[in-house]
């Protein structure tokens, strides 16, 4: 299983450069999870482009299996560590709801930002 970024998400909906990278290590991972939190984050991004992103998302998340993992009190003590020890105050909520099910999880991160470069986590 892997956590999916909102970086991610937006490289592939966007079509963006390294678009192929990220797609294959989508189609390689058995499972793919996304916090609510950072498909909002994605909502939101989309919204300077689209007047409603939500069937565009919806679809995406849809047609490439990717399940939205429910936000739990362990998920939110890993983001709050998370924010405290790597963020230097550069982390966005979703960053932090990301870093936070990835620990709760045990599972790589797929990102394309470099912003997760120093914390713990195994990055894709």
């Amino acid at each position: 299983m892997i956590m999916i970024h909102s970086s991610a998400v937006l490289t592939l909906l966007l079509r963006d450069a390294g678009f192929d990278a990220v797609a294959a290590k989508l189609c390689e991972a058995p499972e793919v999870m996304i916090s609510p939190i950072v498909v909002m984050n994605v909502l939101l991004k989309l919204s300077k482009r689209y007047a409603d992103p939500a069937p565009i998302l919806g679809t995406f998340l849809r047609q490439s299996g990717i399940s939205q993992r429910a936000v739990d009190s362990i998920q939110t003590s890993w983001a709050r560590q998370g924010f405290l020890t790597y963020s230097a105050g550069r982390w966005s909520l979703a960053d932090c709801f990301a870093y936070g099910a990835a620990k709760a999880l045990d599972a790589p991160l797929l990102a394309t930002t470099d912003i997760f470069a120093t914390c713990d986590l195994r990055l894709l």
